[in-house]
């Protein structure tokens, strides 16, 4: 009942003048239930996965939808890949050409199955990323463009700076073997902080205060990054209280595209 009358509100949202919406400022949103959200990339990629078989593709494919020409200004990446932890889905933040990621992505500090630890972040070139992750990881990408005003990209900016600005830049293996000149194949290194730079030229580095000290699964995850950057850019669009899932953002945003008055102007698959 309660998400029903959160599809209602999306309704009205959509019929009213443009002029009064600003005075129509969503406080919170009811979404799915946390075990249905967490599995609902996955399932759609089950999906996508059964009809690409069922028409006997066989190259990769790029599936993408326009509201208009414009180029976005801020990407959300929605990443699900068909085994192991990646089911449940991991979610990136992209402006300029640059992603900023979040996790426990150095595995010697992990506890509980790496459900917890270090909180790191990494930059990496948009094109190079995408690449990694399609071909390298066999990840597939949801990726949901928004459409900023200028002041919006502006806080956003902010936002995404205020967190590197609180960072310590942490040498991979792999970097560490370079500077020590080395001869060590790239193939060798088994962590992924040296197998994504040795691959991608991305650059890692760790938290070294506040919330996102540490990593936590069920709560400060890469969900709770992206929506603290995106919520900085004065908009209410993600949200959303309690458990955030990378489910979560997919149902929201693919919602919110299908909108025609939303600030999502881009899905591509």
């Amino acid at each position: 009942i309660l998400l029903g009358v959160t599809y209602f509100f999306d309704f009205l949202s959509e019929i009213i003048p443009k002029r009064y919406k600003t005075k129509l400022r969503r406080h919170f949103r009811i979404t799915l239930p946390v075990l249905l959200e967490a599995i609902l990339p996955y399932q759609v990629l089950r999906e996508i996965n059964y009809y690409l078989n069922k028409e006997a593709f066989d190259i990769p494919m790029v599936y993408e939808e326009k509201k208009s020409e414009i180029i976005p200004d801020l990407e959300v990446f929605i990443h699900v890949a068909p085994s192991g932890y990646n089911r449940f889905g991991h979610v990136d933040v992209c402006m300029n050409g640059v992603v900023l990621s979040y996790g426990a992505y150095d595995f010697s500090t992990s506890k509980l199955f790496n459900m917890i630890g270090e909180g790191m972040v990494f930059q990496v070139d948009r094109e190079k990323y995408i690449d990694y992750c399609t071909h390298y990881s066999n990840k597939t990408l949801f990726c949901f463009g928004m459409k900023l005003t200028d002041r919006q990209k502006n806080n956003v900016e902010k936002q995404m700076n205020a967190i590197m600005e609180n960072v310590n830049y942490y040498e991979t293996n792999y970097e560490r073997d370079q500077r020590l000149k080395k001869k060590v194949k790239k193939n060798s290194y088994t962590d992924y902080p040296s197998i994504l730079t040795s691959l991608t030229g991305a650059k890692f580095y760790k938290v070294q205060s506040g919330p996102f000290k540490t990593f936590f699964v069920l709560g400060v995850n890469c969900c709770k990054l992206a929506d603290n950057i995106i919520g900085k850019s004065g908009t209410d669009l993600l949200k959303m209280t309690g458990i955030i899932t990378p489910g979560t953002y997919y149902e929201y945003l693919n919602q919110e595209f299908y909108k025609k008055n939303s600030m999502i102007i881009s899905k591509v698959i």
